[in-house]
C-alpha cells in the first residue's frame, strides 16, 4: 500500500522511534545535582579535569570507566600519579566509587540491579536457603552466602537460573564478566555451591554436577591433573639428566636449582595451557594421552600465535619472554629425549619470536625509559643514588609519634625502613640481584652478611658462586658497605636497631615470649607462635622466620619509589648504577663489569645505547666547533 493510499483511507503512519540518546558525564554530572548530591557532581567534574575535555564528550558507561580508571590496590597503579593528580591511594579509590556508583545510579543500571533482586525465581529460594543455613550456627558462612547472592545478580543477568549452570552457563557468566576479578568472584561462588552441593537443599537447586574447571581454563593457567603430574616427572628427569649422584651427600652435583626448575616448569606450562582448546588451539587436555601431539608443528605454531595475539594484554608476554620460553620447553624436551625440533623451526620462521631473539641482545624499552633521565638529569641521578635518605626520613616521620601506630602506619614503617636497608646494600655495596639481597642472613653458621666488629666498622657481603651464578673458576668478590657520606653502614645500622624489630620475627623480645613488646603498636595475631626463634635473614617476612618473599618487596619498592617521585622496580638498582657509570666514561665498562658481575661485552651489549648517545653529542659538538672555529 503506496503512501498516497494510506492517507486517502485515512490509515495513520507510524512515526519511526528513535532509541533514547546514551547519557555522557554531563547528564550524570546534572542528575548529581539535581539528586543534591553536590560531592558526587564535584567528584563527576574531576574527570573533565583529568582529561582536560568537556564532560560532554564522555558516555557514561561504566566498562570506559574501569578502563581507564580501575581499582588501585597500590600507588603506582594510580591514574595520573606522575602529575600528583591524586594525593593518595586511597582518597583515588574512594573518588573513583563515588563517581562509579553515580554513573550506575544516572543510567539505570542501580534501578536494574533493584529489580532483578526482587525477583522471585530460582536464585531467590537458593539465596534465601543459603541464608538460613548461615545463621544460628548453621554449616555455612555469611561470607559465603553473600559471595552466591552477588553471583546470581550476574547470572540473571544472563538469564540463567540456577539448575541450568552446566559447563556452557558458567562459561558464558565468565566471558562477560568485565574484569578478571570479577572472573575470580564468580568462581569463589561456584567453588561454594559445588563444596556445599552434598546438603541435599542445596543440590535440589543445581544441576547434577557442577563442572567449573573446564569453563575456569578459558581464563587461569589451570591444567588437569594427568597433565601437571606429567609437567613434574618430566622436568624431574631433566633436572637430573647429567648431573652426578654424591652419595656422601646424598644429592645430585650440577643438577637444575630450584629456581630454573620453576621457569622451566612456567614455560611448560604456558606452552601447554596454551594450545588447548579452551584458549583457540585443537588440543583437548582431558583426553590427551599423547603428550608428543603437544610439541608437532602445527601445535607449535598455534601456542606462537596465541602469544602473539596476547602480547598487549596484562597478562601476556612479550616476544623477548615467549623466545626464552620455547627455549626452556626444548630444553626439557632434549633432556627427556624428545623431538624439540618442530619447536626449534618455528622459533626460527615466527616473526614474533624472531623479533624476541633480537630483544634478547638489547635492553628493553622500558628499562631505557628509567635510565635516560638518570644520565640526563643531574637532579633526577643524585635523587636515584641517594634515595635511601628520603625512604629513612619517611619512615622516621611515621615514629616520631607518641600515639599506638594503626596497621596502615606499621605498615608504611615497614615498607620504607625495607627500601632504605634495600637501597642501602644496592647503591653503597654493589647493585646484587633481588634474590640474593633479600636472602641475606646475618646471623647464625650460614651467615653471608658479616656486621661491624672491633676494628672493622664496615659491613661486608660474601655471596657464593651459585647464589651469584658465576660459572666455575670465577672468584666471587666480597662486597664492602663502608662508612662514608652516602651512610649506607649507618642505614643499615638504622634498620637492625629500628625497622627490622618491628617484624614480630625480627624482634629478639617477641621471639622470647613477650607478646607485645612495644606500647606504640601490636602485632596482631601470629602463626607458628611454638616456633619463637628470631629469622637469621636481615629481611623478614611478615609471618614467619623466613625472609621476605619477592612479591611483598615488589610491592613495597614500587609503592615507596613512587612515594618519594621515583617510580622504579628492584631491577632498575642495577641498570640504574651502571647507567650513571657509563654515562661518566665508557671507560668503566670493566668496571661496570665487575661490579655487576658479568663479562664487559654483555655490559657493551646491553649498554650501546648510551654509547650511541655518546657519539652523537660528540659529533654535534664537533660541527659545531666545525661552525664556529
Amino acid at each position: 500500500m503506496s503512501i498516497l493510499t494510506q492517507i486517502a483511507n485515512s490509515i495513520a503512519i507510524p512515526v519511526a522511534t528513535e532509541p533514547p540518546k546514551p547519557k555522557n558525564l554531563q547528564d550524570v554530572y546534572d542528575d548529581a545535582n539535581v539528586a543534591g548530591r553536590d560531592d558526587e557532581a564535584r567528584a563527576t567534574k574531576r574527570v573533565a579535569d583529568y582529561f582536560a575535555a568537556p564532560l560532554a564528550s564522555f558516555e557514561a558507561d561504566v566498562e570506559w570507566f574501569d578502563q581507564m580508571f580501575p581499582l588501585a590496590h597500590r600507588m603506582v597503579q594510580v591514574p595520573g600519579r606522575e602529575r600528583s593528580f591524586w594525593k593518595s591511594r586511597n582518597g583515588y579509590n574512594k573518588w573513583r566509587n563515588k563517581v562509579r556508583r553515580r554513573i550506575e545510579h544516572s543510567n539505570g543500571a542501580v534501578a536494574a540491579e533493584k529489580e532483578r533482586k526482587a525477583r522471585q525465581d530460582g536464585w531467590a529460594l537458593l539465596n534465601e536457603l543459603l541464608h538460613t543455613l548461615s545463621h544460628n550456627g548453621g554449616p555455612i558462612h555469611g561470607g559465603e552466602a553473600g559471595a552466591v547472592v552477588a553471583f546470581a545478580d550476574w547470572a540473571r543477568k544472563s538469564a540463567i537460573e540456577p539448575g541450568e549452570l552446566d559447563c556452557e552457563a558458567i562459561a558464558l557468566i565468565l566471558d562477560r564478566a568485565p574484569s578478571d576479578n570479577i572472573r575470580r568472584k564468580h568462581l569463589r561462588a561456584l567453588e561454594v555451591l559445588k563444596r556445599y552441593q552434598c546438603i541435599r537443599s542445596i543440590a535440589a537447586h543445581l544441576p547434577d554436577e557442577l563442572d567449573i574447571n573446564r569453563a575456569r581454563r578459558r581464563f587461569e593457567n589451570a591444567l588437569p591433573p594427568h597433565l601437571d603430574i606429567w609437567i613434574d616427572e618430566v622436568l624431574e628427569i631433566g633436572r637430573l639428566k647429567n648431573a652426578k649422584y654424591d652419595r656422601t651427600t646424598d644429592k645430585h652435583s650440577d643438577a637444575w636449582q630450584p629456581t630454573t626448575v620453576g621457569t622451566y616448569r612456567s614455560a611448560l606450562r604456558s606452552y601447554v595451557w596454551s594450545a588447548s582448546r579452551e584458549r583457540g588451539g585443537q588440543i583437548d587436555l582431558d583426553t590427551l594421552t599423547d603428550f608428543s601431539e603437544l610439541f608437532t608443528e602445527d601445535t607449535a605454531w598455534v601456542v606462537a600465535a596465541n602469544w602473539n595475539n596476547r602480547s598487549e594484554m596484562p597478562d601476556g608476554l612479550n616476544p623477548r619472554s615467549a623466545y626464552d620460553y620455547f627455549g626452556h620447553v626444548m630444553t626439557v624436551l632434549d633432556r627427556n629425549e624428545m623431538d624439540p625440533s618442530s619447536l626449534a623451526k618455528v622459533r626460527e620462521d615466527c616473526e614474533f619470536l624472531v623479533e624476541g631473539k633480537q630483544r634478547a641482545d638489547e635492553m628493553s624499552p622500558k628499562t631505557v625509559q628509567f635510565c635516560r633521565p638518570l644520565i640526563n638529569i643531574p637532579q633526577r641521578r643524585r635523587s636515584f643514588l641517594t634515595q635511601h635518605f628520603a625512604y629513612r626520613d619517611r619512615a622516621d616521620d611515621i615514629l616520631a609519634t607518641d600515639k599506638m601506630l594503626t596497621a596502615s602506619q606499621l605498615r608504611e614503617v615497614r615498607m620504607f625502613g625495607t627500601c632504605a636497608a634495600f637501597a642501602a646494600i644496592e647503591l653503597c655495596g654493589a647493585p646484587n640481584r633481588v634474590t640474593n639481597v633479600l636472602q641475606l642472613r646475618h646471623r647464625g653458621p650460614t651467615s653471608n652478611l658479616f656486621l661491624p666488629t672491633g676494628h672493622a666498622d664496615h659491613y661486608e657481603i660474601a655471596l657464593n658462586r651459585k647464589e651469584m651464578k658465576v660459572r666455575k673458576g670465577k672468584p666471587v668478590p666480597r662486597q664492602k658497605i663502608r662508612r662514608n657520606a652516602l651512610e649506607g653502614a649507618q642505614t643499615l645500622d638504622w634498620y637492625i636497631k629500628t625497622i627490622r624489630p618491628l617484624f614480630p620475627y625480627g624482634n629478639a623480645q617477641w621471639c622470647a615470649g613477650i607478646d607485645q613488646p612495644f606500647e606504640s603498636l601490636r602485632f596482631g595475631k601470629m602463626q607458628d607462635l611454638l616456633q619463637r626463634s628470631e629469622s637469621p635473614h636481615l629481611f623478614v617476612a611478615l609471618q614467619s622466620a623466613g625472609h621476605l618473599s619477592k612479591s611483598v618487596f615488589y610491592e613495597y619498592l614500587c609503592e615507596a619509589s613512587e612515594a618519594i617521585g621515583m617510580p622504579m622496580t628492584p631491577h632498575n638498582f642495577r641498570h640504574g648504577v651502571a647507567s650513571i657509570m657509563l654515562r661518566r666514561s665508557l671507560a668503566n665498562i670493566g668496571r661496570v663489569a665487575t661490579l655487576l658481575n658479568n663479562s664487559p661485552s654483555v655490559v657493551e651489549k646491553f649498554y650501546a645505547w648510551i654509547n650511541e648517545a655518546i657519539v652523537i653529542e660528540e659529533v654535534q659538538d664537533e660541527i659545531m666547533d666545525e661552525a664556529f672555529g
